[in-house]
């Protein structure tokens, strides 16, 4: 810039909704969610909204999200019931060679897998404590209940076996 050249002032118009729409991605780029899966925190800018759900079930990361689509084989969210978008895809599992699987790993798998569908949800308070209930006073007093049961029966066996002694010793005389 040389002395004399003239100096023009330019006035630059920004709308009113692009200015607001750049402040509020700003607003966004600085909140940080929670992951409704993992519950990791995680700046939202990171993290997917794939469905319906508002609040802290809003937000999920995307390897939680693929995570749980191939772990409940399902592409729809359990709660609004709405399927995921962008469309996520359920991989099948790899096949398995029986010939590879010792049978001790096999029943050891599925007792896992039955005890993974088996309890509650975390999130359910009542069913956990109910199921707490169960395993733990229901269990031992069915087993105890046996236990004198068996031994009722023994008690019973052994005054048979009386009587059966006594019925031969006086078929003797």
């Amino acid at each position: 810039m040389n002395m004399g050249d003239e100096i023009t002032v330019h006035q630059v118009e920004i709308p009113i909704e692009e200015l607001s729409a750049a402040l509020r991605e700003q607003l966004v780029i600085g909140k940080m969610g929670e992951c409704r899966y993992c519950h990791e925190e995680e700046w939202i800018y990171r993290l997917e909204a794939p469905c319906r759900c508002d609040g802290s079930l809003k937000y999920a990361h995307r390897r939680c999200i693929s995570h749980w689509c191939n772990v409940k084989r399902s592409i729809r969210c359990e709660i609004c019931r709405e399927v995921f978008s962008p469309n996520f895809a359920v991989t099948e599992p790899p096949p398995l060679d029986e010939d590879d699987i010792p049978v001790r790993h096999f029943l050891a798998s599925m007792i896992i897998r039955d005890a993974y569908y088996l309890t509650p949800p975390k999130e359910d308070m009542c069913s956990r404590i109910m199921y707490l209930a169960v395993v733990f006073i229901t269990v031992p007093l069915y087993v105890f209940y046996w236990i004198l049961a068996c031994r009722g029966q023994q008690e019973l066996d052994r005054i048979d076996r009386e009587r059966e002694r006594e019925m031969e010793r006086e078929r003797e005389m």
